[in-house]
């Protein structure tokens, strides 16, 4: 349970035979190193020119962290002190272990029953332990509902422009907290007002990070102050705050453009938890909520809280993949890939709202949602699609030094279906198809290995050689990938001529391809047949089995239509006809009788040898 303590100016007594201020009662248990780490947080002055009336004077309300013991403390001005000089104030301080803290805000202690009005008699007797700390009415949802209703757009921006502030303090290290860059300060001449900001920034972050804040709503030394995040007074300062922190001005009406001095970067968590705010949409501080409790905590709060916020932003559709700063994107990915295949991780509104399909998401992010949301399929495929088309999926990384994508282009595209998780989404093999053709097409070049990794299984136990790493596609999409090679092929002689090697054109005429749409026992070359000339006439070699089953191959695409005599007969010659070397010097001459195209076709077919 947490302990207390009260500090005041006060006579001599039991604690303390000097008189002055100092502590009058504490609870039996609050270490003295505690106590000696408390009293620099309990000094007070009243603003200038504030007069004597301690009701005129602000209520100094903050919330500190002393190594394991969190302290909120209540400072209130009591005019005079035992001696009758002007300046006394009495200071009541809550000292709780921060799992007494765990689900609430500091903030919410504001007005809570257990604040003393005046310090208990120093009669050697220790303060009751609190108990289960009672929360205030004051400080909550409604008070911020009723700010923003009253501040309207204006208060909506304002908030986000506070929120980004206060992430970037929270997110400071203990180095860069040195950088001169101070705490986020609102001026205000209520202290009302000071506590209206306080708790709708308090209420926007989840608990445990609400917890990291550290605040007093009125400080008369500002420039002073270790606290992230402090209210003071105009009078207070102009005469001593100019040019330190980040600062709110809040008096008036609030001003349509950023007019706070200092930094306050965009943050896209800023902006959805102030929309929320504005658009009193508290289903997203439940959702953020969730996530921020199941997610794994590899990261630092804050940096936490702005990925958690991207997601959640991602299925609103307020956050776009083109739009995000690298480092935003590239944490996001790296959450989706952390949850990879435990949907049940994600909030059922998120399974939602990734179902009716979220704009502004890029092929990458599209497949790594995938692999979390099955209820994101049909709302992905156009995504995926697209990118097969475009050629915007996710490549392998470059090698360092290299200023692009490295390997040759059918390992980069197969490697890059696989990570779509085409199979999940259903996508279309015809799509595969399409992206493949354009894809090699616009990058004519080696096939590597790849290719002989796509083909069927090699005849009698062969072995294969292996393909790029991870490329396993769904057999339909492989075959899809296929029909892409060859229709680029046909239609590409650069293609040809880069990726036709000997080697590649052997694998072919060994395992002829199974490309999508080739009916079984079908013409597997129907699609490409002048590069199938092309195969087999560098891919049979020298045996003679090879070159005959190759000419048998070449009338049966000639028989269906598929080539032209000339194109036939030549080859035929070639493979199954060859005509002995002619000597150096002799011309050419016409070749002998019935071995012109229609002859030697004729005689061939008429065998039965088609």
């Amino acid at each position: 349970m947490a302990g207390q303590a009260h500090y005041s100016s006060a006579p001599p007594g039991a604690g303390d035979p000097q008189g002055g201020f100092r502590f009058t009662a504490v609870s039996a248990d609050v270490p003295r190193a505690t106590l000696e780490g408390l009293r620099p947080l309990m000094a007070y002055a009243p603003p200038p020119g504030a007069g004597t009336e301690p009701t005129a004077h602000p209520v100094a309300f903050a919330y500190d962290l002393l190594g394991p013991v969190r302290a909120v403390t209540r400072i209130r001005s009591v005019g005079q002190d035992y001696t009758g000089r002007w300046g006394n104030y009495f200071c009541h301080a809550v000292l709780a272990a921060p799992e007494e803290l765990t689900g609430l805000r500091p903030v919410e202690l504001w007005g809570a029953p257990l604040w003393a009005e005046t310090p208990a008699p120093d009669d050697g007797r220790p303060l009751p332990e609190t108990g289960e700390l009672p929360l205030g009415s004051e400080a909550g949802p409604d008070r911020v509902r009723r700010l923003l209703r009253e501040t309207g757009p204006a208060g909506g921006r304002l908030l986000e422009r506070l929120l980004s502030a206060v992430l970037g303090a929270l997110g400071r290290t203990p180095e860069g907290g040195a950088d001169g860059s101070g705490p986020v300060v609102l001026v205000a001449s209520s202290g009302d007002r000071v506590l209206d900001w306080l708790t709708a920034v308090s209420f926007a972050l989840p608990a445990p990070l609400a917890a990291a804040l550290t605040f007093i709503t009125y400080t008369d030394r500002p420039d002073e102050e270790h606290r992230l995040l402090v209210g003071t007074v105009p009078e207070v300062w102009e005469r001593r705050g100019a040019g330190h922190g980040t600062v709110f001005p809040l008096d008036g009406p609030l001003p349509v453009e950023d007019t706070a001095t200092g930094s306050a970067p965009h943050s896209t968590a800023a902006g959805l938890l102030a929309r929320a705010w504005a658009e009193d949409d508290l289903d997203v501080f439940d959702t953020v909520a969730d996530l921020w409790s199941a997610v794994p905590a590899t990261e630092a709060p804050v940096d936490r809280l702005g990925t958690v916020c991207a997601l959640v932003a991602l299925t609103r559709g307020g956050w776009d993949a083109a739009d995000a700063p690298p480092a935003e994107r590239d944490a996001l990915g790296e959450l989706l890939g952390t949850l990879a295949g435990r949907p049940e991780l994600l909030p059922p509104e998120v399974h939602r709202s990734l179902a009716s399909g979220p704009s502004g998401l890029d092929a990458p992010l599209a497949a790594r949602l995938l692999s979390v949301s099955p209820a994101f399929r049909d709302a992905a495929r156009p995504t995926l699609e697209r990118a097969l088309l475009t050629g915007a999926f996710p490549e392998p990384s470059a090698e360092p030094g290299t200023d692009g994508a490295s390997g040759p282009a059918l390992a980069r595209f197969v490697t890059g279906a696989v990570r779509l998780r085409l199979a999940e989404a259903d996508v279309a093999p015809e799509a595969v198809r399409d992206g493949a053709e354009q894809w090699l097409t616009a990058r004519p070049g080696p096939f590597g290995d790849t290719l002989t990794a796509l083909l069927p299984p090699e005849p009698r136990g062969s072995v294969v050689p292996a393909g790029p790493p991870d490329a396993t596609l769904a057999d339909t999409h492989r075959r899809a990938v296929l029909a892409g090679v060859l229709r680029a092929l046909e239609g590409s002689a650069a293609l040809r001529d880069a990726a036709l090697t000997p080697e590649v054109c052997a694998a072919l005429t060994r395992r002829p391809p199974d490309p999508l749409g080739t009916a079984e026992g079908g013409e597997p070359w129907a699609p490409a047949p002048r590069t199938a000339l092309r195969v087999w006439l560098t891919g049979a070699g020298a045996h003679p089995g090879r070159r005959h089953e190759a000419a048998l191959r070449v009338l049966r695409l000639y028989k269906q239509g598929l080539l032209g005599e000339e194109e036939t007969c030549a080859a035929v010659c070639e493979l199954a006809v060859p005509v002995p070397p002619r000597p150096p010097d002799e011309p050419p001459g016409e070749p002998p009788g019935g071995a012109s195209p229609p002859g030697l076709l004729r005689r061939v077919l008429w065998r039965g040898e088609g």
